[in-house]
């Protein structure tokens, strides 16, 4: 019975952790976004190490890096909430033992 109440919880912990993000991604979301923009942001980077550095592709560079800087952000928000949500989940639990 024990297990068919921890497996309820954890469903029910994702649900309201989703519920608290709204349309805000998962911090594992972000966190798979964040290695597309770093090796996107790799690959320009060597390509400009093989050419001369161009101002367009400087450019792109500079805001790839803007763009990852933001969703790390993002991804330290999302996760500091998952982890408040669950925190605050579990202590209800052990709350509603005593």
């Amino acid at each position: 019975m024990f297990e068919d109440e921890q497996s309820d919880l954890i469903e029910n912990e994702d649900y309201i952790v989703e519920s608290f993000l709204g349309d805000n991604l998962r911090s594992k979301e972000l966190k798979e976004m964040c290695i597309l923009l770093q090796d996107r942001l790799d690959g320009l980077q060597r390509e400009m190490d093989a050419l001369f550095p161009s101002s367009t592709l400087v450019n792109e560079i500079k805001s790839l890096k803007r763009q990852i800087e933001i969703v790390r952000q993002e991804e330290n928000i999302s996760r500091f909430v998952e982890a408040s949500v669950r925190v605050a989940l579990r202590t209800s639990q052990i709350e509603e033992e005593d």
